[in-house]
């Protein structure tokens, strides 16, 4: 499920824009309609459907672009709303400058959603791709232009339109920064006065302080008085397309701040982890709010990623405590053909044989509870000496009183894990 698609998309723009546009980075989209809403990329399905799709037509094109596309009003906490540009000048003349840039997004490129049709961003502000000779332009939703309220984005046609449009078919490119377009992290957990929340992104990003992140390395559900899963805390840098739980430092977006970074600056790829994410969660509704008939076209896209109480455990509490547990109403987006999960959320797969032990939950714990949890071995280490620093293996054996000389490896040290490296 994780798609790293880079193509070339050609920006052609004015010098103004090259001030927007101020070198490789992370950046937003930002509509100049009244609404002010932001591009989120919300759909990456759309190629699934181009053997079926006459792509010689501009409103086949359409189709293609527009349902992988959403503008959001408030992008804050929106890691769809993050795209990711590169590019260089390409040609100069005293009236117009032309960029050769990369847009990435939720773990592809918006060439796949365009049929490799080279999108533009013209004249500073709006945005552009000619297709068989026809110049279409995007526009943001506005309802005295459209008959399709439920679009969030749409694909207008020729120069005549693209000005009927007004402001909703021009746009601002802005670099994102930790000011005014940051992106926060909004907690859903409250546990023991800290807050907690799952995210899955396509960037790496930087963890402001007072926050945490955490994968699930190991589980266990069977044969266990209580089934438990061990937590490792990450760091401050977690890599891309990497699901996580998050300790947040408030309960206010504002105040869990992650800073994207790029792939060389970020900690190594964690391994090993059974946290699972997904980036989309996009469903095309009808007039009367219901969901239309499984779709094979465009408009009626679906790609989510289904909920199943038997196989799928999502972040909650047990007891009071951090766990992992079914999910409830509240957690997952529901219509009237099913349940779905969250986009960039991240949850835990179990095999369904696991499905009525875990029910009520599986404890989320630090390395050493886990192994005290699934192996008694602290009642062992309390039984073998007073001498609070003596050095046990995982199976009980004293190796002496200090771990230093010993391989490498894991042991127990006045009753907690440590690791000798």
């Amino acid at each position: 499920m994780k798609k790293a698609i880079l193509a070339a998309i050609t920006a052609l723009v004015t010098s103004p824009a090259l001030a927007q546009f101020s070198g490789d980075g992370f950046y937003r989209i930002k509509n100049k309609g009244a609404a002010q809403r932001y591009i989120s990329i919300v759909n990456d399905r759309v190629d699934d459907t181009n053997k079926q799709v006459d792509v010689t037509t501009p409103s086949s094109f359409i189709d293609i672009q527009v349902y992988a596309l959403g503008t959001v009003k408030d992008p804050v906490c929106d890691p769809g709303s993050i795209l990711y540009l590169t590019g260089k000048e390409i040609v100069s003349d005293s009236q117009t400058k032309s960029i050769q840039v990369s847009i990435q997004s939720q773990g592809m490129n918006t060439d796949k959603l365009t049929k490799d049709q080279k999108l533009q961003i013209v004249n500073d502000i709006y945005l552009f791709a000619e297709y068989k000779g026809v110049a279409l332009y995007l526009s943001d939703t506005y309802e005295s232009f459209l008959s399709d309220r439920d679009m969030n984005a749409c694909i207008i046609s020729g120069k005549t339109r693209r000005n009927l449009a007004l402001d909703y078919a021009n746009w601002d490119v802005i670099k994102v920064d930790n000011t005014n377009e940051y992106l926060g992290v909004k907690p859903e957990i409250a546990v023991g006065g800290k807050y907690y929340t799952t995210l899955y992104t396509s960037f790496a990003y930087q963890l402001s302080d007072g926050m945490k992140a955490y994968y699930i390395d190991q589980h266990k559900s069977l044969n266990i008085a209580e089934p438990a899963a061990e937590w490792i805390e990450i760091g401050n840098k977690v890599p891309a397309a990497t699901p996580v739980i998050i300790e947040c430092s408030s309960n206010a977006p504002q105040d869990n701040k992650i800073s994207p970074i790029t792939d060389s600056e970020a900690s190594a790829k964690v391994t090993g982890n059974e946290l699972t994410g997904n980036y989309f969660c996009y469903i095309k509704l009808k007039a009367d709010g219901t969901e239309n008939e499984e779709p094979k076209l465009g408009a009626q896209l679906k790609n989510v990623v289904s909920y199943d109480a038997n196989t799928i455990r999502v972040l909650g509490t047990v007891d009071g405590k951090l766990a992992l547990v079914p999910a409830a109403d509240n957690q997952l987006v529901i219509t009237n053909r099913g349940k779905y999960l969250p986009a960039n959320k991240a949850y835990f797969t179990i095999p369904a044989s696991e499905a009525a032990a875990t029910e009520k939950g599986i404890q989320i714990l630090s390395p050493a509870d886990y192994e005290v949890a699934i192996t008694g071995i602290q009642d062992a280490v309390r039984d073998q000496s007073a001498a609070s620093q003596a050095v046990f293996t995982l199976e009980g054996v004293r190796v002496g009183n200090t771990t230093e000389g010993l391989q490498k490896g894991i042991y127990i040290v006045g009753g907690k894990k440590v690791i000798v490296r």
